[in-house]
């Protein structure tokens, strides 16, 4: 074994190499996409919901907000 590895240390440490940038360049496409699909469901509206707001104006006029300010 390690005559093998004597003999063919260039061959061996080149496949890793590749092995390992093989490894960064599919978590960096992964990456890559998974970013582009969050940006693309954080930029494009929900517009199958309507507007649900619901403002109590009647509670809002009972409020006493006049000592909050001084």
């Amino acid at each position: 074994m390690k005559e093998l590895l004597k003999t063919h240390q260039e061959w061996l440490l080149t496949a890793i190499a590749l092995f390992l940038l093989g490894i960064l360049a599919a978590f960096f496409v992964w990456g890559i996409t998974g970013l582009a699909a969050d940006f693309g469901k954080a930029l494009v509206p929900k517009t199958d919901k309507g507007s649900a707001l619901n403002f109590d104006l009647e509670g809002a006029k009972k409020l006493n907000l006049k000592g909050l300010v001084q």
